[in-house]
């Protein structure tokens, strides 16, 4: 019992809400390939759509599955609030802001069609399935480039989730183009099958027996039903928004504290100091006054890369997270003055200086090289190994181990 409890206190150490996100993101992206893959099926007829939407829908709506599934989709998006929130410096990559602003767009677009369908099913019995959907989208409204536009943007989205996700992987490379692959065929054939479905159902929708068979109000609701679900899904909409707004109040205000607090010097030991409000990390200063840090993992404390030793008193900093205690301990460091820069937010000036210093290879080992044609020349070959080089890859997390073969190959 002791040795599972410790297990699973050292498991909750170590997951970070980077983790938890990936999870329910890895969720939500299996209902988002569910999902389009049944779109796809409007290639072949609306008939193949309605008998695909049965099977997705009677897994998808498995009690413990829904609960899983609308516990994940709240996670996300509540972390992804966070994330705007939490989120100091947008210079790490041009991809990651692409990624937060898409996901935090999501549930605005999708909100009319949750409430629509499922809301519509809870509280008034409504069985709307493609006929019904493809003729409120193509037929009595233009709401079908809110669809695409959707579409689009959730699986852009999730791809690269997914991506940072296996980029490190030992198989990425190998899986890569089958990846690439199924990111571009799953939505252009979704879409087409949407598009099929669409041109199908405005085909039958002149035909009586085809409208008393498929637009009943069983299916469709009342006026007044519709009614009620417009006003739901504005009034959830408007809370949505709020949120986002909430927390981008919430930077300001922060903002505005930091500065009243006073502002702090950092130095780097070698004659550089900048200047800072104070509650920035040491690798969030780095970046925003450009000075170059070593961080393999982008800041994530999935690495120890971004490691400083901390120069005079270091009592009065404050104590490490249990992210931050969990890869010290992991890298058996024991020393209370080395401290990771993306996790140690000071609030007094500071003296340190860097344990690596930073490099130009990719954090996958591999540095970008012109292409030459080949020639003739005499050449001298040396062959170099890495005294142990196993036992070095067991010791240490795989981000440092990237980090010290790079800086051995350089």
């Amino acid at each position: 019992m002791a040795t599972a409890f410790s297990r699973l206190s050292e498991l909750v150490r170590a997951t970070s809400m980077r983790q938890v996100r990936l999870v329910c993101g890895v969720i939500l992206f299996s209902y988002v390939v569910s999902h389009f893959l049944n779109h796809a099926l409007g290639n072949i007829s609306v008939d193949a759509m309605e008998i695909g939407v049965y099977y997705h829908t009677a897994f998808w709506r498995f009690l413990p599955i829904a609960i899983v599934f609308y516990t994940a989709a709240l996670t996300h998006m509540g972390l992804g609030i966070y994330a705007l929130y939490q989120r100091r410096q947008f210079r790490w990559r041009t991809i990651e802001p692409l990624q937060l602003v898409l996901g935090l767009s999501i549930p605005a677009l999708v909100m009319a069609h949750v409430i629509g369908v499922r809301l519509g099913y809870t509280l008034y019995g409504h069985q709307k399935l493609y006929p019904q959907e493809l003729y409120l989208f193509f037929v009595t409204s233009n709401r079908i480039w809110t669809m695409t536009i959707l579409l689009i943007i959730a699986w852009v989205h999730g791809c690269i989730g997914i991506y940072f996700w296996l980029r490190l992987k030992p198989f990425f490379a190998r899986a890569a183009p089958y990846l690439l692959a199924a990111a571009v065929l799953i939505p252009t054939l979704s879409l087409l099958g949407v598009y099929q479905g669409g041109r199908s159902v405005q085909i039958e929708v002149d035909d009586g027996e085809w409208r008393a068979h498929n637009l009943t109000r069983r299916q469709l609701g009342s006026t007044a039903e519709a009614a009620t679900l417009d006003r739901i899904t504005g009034g959830l909409t408007i809370g949505y928004v709020g949120l986002l707004g909430l927390a981008l109040a919430a930077r300001g205000v922060r903002a505005l504290r930091e500065r009243r607090r006073g502002m702090i010097a950092l130095s780097y030991g070698n004659g550089k100091t900048v200047r800072v409000p104070k509650g920035l990390s040491v690798l969030e200063a780095s970046l925003r006054h450009n000075v170059p840090h070593a961080s393999v993992c982008g800041g994530r404390a999935r690495c120890s890369t971004c490691r400083i030793r901390i120069i005079g008193d270091h009592a009065a900093l404050p104590e490490p997270s249990q992210r931050e205690a969990f890869v010290l301990a992991r890298v058996g460091t024991a020393d209370p003055s080395i401290r990771l820069a993306c996790q140690l937010r000071p609030d007094s000036d500071l003296s340190f200086f860097q344990l690596f210093t930073p490099h130009t290879h990719s954090a996958d080992g591999q540095a970008s090289t012109s292409a030459r044609i080949g020639q003739e020349r005499y050449l001298v070959s040396l062959f170099v190994d890495m005294r142990g080089s196993t036992q070095l890859a067991e010791k240490r997390l795989p981000f440092d181990t990237v980090f010290i073969v790079n800086r051995f190959l350089g």
